[in-house]
């Protein structure tokens, strides 16, 4: 009877993970087209738009993987990408990364137009992860504002999202731009179980990675990011840091991360902090 039960098990564990789907994505192979099924990485999908497009389509434990080596210019003014749609508990997250596909540099998604401050990614759903490709805000000329990431929602709670080994850069901003690498925030609803780790921020005018939310924030681990900054295009006022802490909740860790901001006004760490609407304690 244990025999078969244990045999039943993997059965089970064998054919939830058959379930999950590969795609892959490519801006240099030579049969790359976004009419492919995506699901060869002989036969990938040509544009990181074409991610987006079939993002809500994908499963819980689906991966996405980016080719080495790629790099996609986009466009945009509003925010290019709210995450409305993620995996389960049951299924796990639904991932993206570009550490395990092709040969050469980590890919990278360059903003190449538009105007405005704006977001790559705003997640608003839950069991998503992020790793090993670039954020690039493209901004030689710093006349174009961009945020690096924002994780939390103002209509739901949001958990188990993982940010790991990204490098978010040349992100602009003025005196009057509050931009940020990645920032954890939540106007109203909880943001919990997430793991923002080995991450590399710069240019940026308020703060390489923050913490904040007047809603709780539970069990947040930041660990072994790297926040380089020496952006002098103008920095927010009173709101600049490395990296700013001030949010109700509890469990959170801060742990190993490197942090330096030479032309920061306000200090390299900013906050360990609360606001009046904030429900948790630190």
């Amino acid at each position: 009877r244990i025999r078969s039960l244990m045999f039943f098990v993997a059965v089970c564990v064998l054919g939830a993970s058959a379930q999950a789907a590969h795609y892959y994505v490519s801006s240099t192979h030579a049969s790359r087209n976004d009419s492919n099924p995506g699901t060869s990485a002989s036969a990938p999908w040509a544009t990181f738009d074409k991610v987006k497009s079939a993002w809500s389509s994908l499963s819980p434990g689906d991966t996405v993987h980016l080719a080495r080596g790629s790099s996609w210019n986009l466009t945009f003014t509003g925010d290019y990408w709210y995450m409305g749609s993620g995996g389960s508990a049951a299924g796990g997250a639904i991932t993206i990364r570009g550490d395990d596909y092709g040969t050469g540099a980590k890919p990278i998604l360059r903003r190449t137009g538009g105007s405005g401050s704006c977001a790559f990614f705003v997640i608003q759903n839950s069991y998503i992860t992020l790793q090993d490709f670039v954020l690039d805000g493209g901004h030689s000329d710093y006349a174009k504002n961009t945020l690096g990431l924002s994780i939390g929602s103002e209509n739901r709670n949001v958990s188990n999202v993982t940010i790991k080994n990204m490098t978010i850069r040349n992100l602009g901003g003025d005196s009057t731009m509050y931009i940020c690498g990645i920032w954890v925030v939540s106007p109203s609803y909880t943001v919990s179980d997430c793991l923002i780790e080995g991450n590399e921020v710069s240019d940026y005018s308020a703060h390489g990675l923050n913490h904040y939310s007047p809603s709780p924030m539970i069990n947040i681990t930041w660990r072994n990011n790297i926040v380089k900054n020496n952006y002098a295009g103008g920095r927010y006022p009173s709101a600049n840091s490395a990296l700013q802490i001030t949010s109700g909740g509890k469990g959170c860790v801060f742990e190993y991360n490197y942090l330096e901001d030479r032309t920061t006004t306000e200090g390299c760490i900013l906050g360990f902090g609360k606001y009046a609407s904030d429900t948790g304690t630190n």
